[in-house]
């Protein structure tokens, strides 16, 4: 199966002393016994390189988890097109999400698969247009 994923689950894999850490690393086991393919749009490099830098304060620990999710089972970047940004930006301006994450949104509708993610705003605004669910729910959908 197909899936988009947000940069929160991978850096909840990524940075062990976020809460969701466990659940992070169980969903991408998880999809690689099962060999899921995941999606992410290009954009996720550039978020996950930040958000593990700013948290770790770590420039080398920023590279190394985007080459790791570069390396993961199944994990498939996509580029964002023109088209495709014309897309995610309506869907920001008419669900009033940000920016990067109507990006995720778009993939998934695009791709008609769900959107993993840890992001509860984006699971709330865009009930009914985006199956979007936590990598727990995910993965008790699929069980």
């Amino acid at each position: 199966m197909k899936i988009v994923v947000d940069a929160s689950v991978f850096l909840a894999f990524a940075i062990p002393e976020e809460n969701e850490h466990g659940e992070a690393a169980e969903f991408f086991a998880f999809c690689e016994t099962a060999k899921h393919q995941i999606l992410f749009p290009t954009l996720a490099m550039a978020e996950v390189a930040g958000g593990v830098a700013r948290r770790k304060r770590d420039p080398g620990k920023a590279d190394l988890a985007v080459s790791r999710m570069r390396r993961l089972a199944g994990a498939r970047f996509i580029p964002l097109t023109e088209e495709a940004a014309g897309t995610a930006a309506k869907l920001a301006g008419r669900h009033f999400l940000r920016g990067a994450d109507s990006v995720y949104c778009q993939l998934a509708r695009e791709k008609r698969v769900p959107l993993v993610t840890f992001d509860l705003e984006i699971r709330e605004r865009l009930a009914g247009l985006v199956t979007a669910l936590s990598p727990q729910a995910w993965m008790d959908g699929m069980g």
